[in-house]
């Protein structure tokens, strides 16, 4: 069976995920869809020294928990699921490449400069 990997980033909404919807509809195609979401250390513990603040402070990362959680009940109200991990996504999405299967990587893309370099590595590591 060929896997669409789903790797949710700032797109924790279902009702209107253009990444989700797209892969949605190759399932019918007989894939498998994957979602998944990485709890990425680097934006969540990363001080800004400019403005000596932490760039995720406590009220954001209670937000993106409970985002990521409402996003999984979502999923599973729909007979799906959300792998979440706290790994770094360039370092967990190649476990989830199957090499027997065809893989197909989507998600949204970003426009800042750290997400983008982040991008790039999974890109690199996949």
């Amino acid at each position: 069976m060929n896997r669409v990997i789903v790797w949710l980033r700032n797109d924790l909404r279902l009702h209107d995920n253009l990444c989700l919807d797209w892969a949605v509809k190759l399932k019918a195609q007989r894939k498998e869809v994957l979602p998944v979401f990485s709890f990425d250390s680097r934006f969540l513990t990363k001080r800004v020294e400019q403005f000596g603040t932490q760039k995720c402070g406590a009220i954001r990362a209670k937000f993106l928990k409970e985002s990521v959680s409402n996003l999984r009940a979502k999923l599973e109200s729909i007979g799906s699921h959300l792998l979440v991990t706290a790994e770094k996504p360039e370092e967990f999405l190649p476990k989830l490449i199957d090499p027997e299967a065809l893989n197909t990587l989507v998600y949204q893309e970003e426009i800042c400069s750290e997400e983008l370099s982040v991008e790039d590595a999974v890109y690199e590591a996949v």
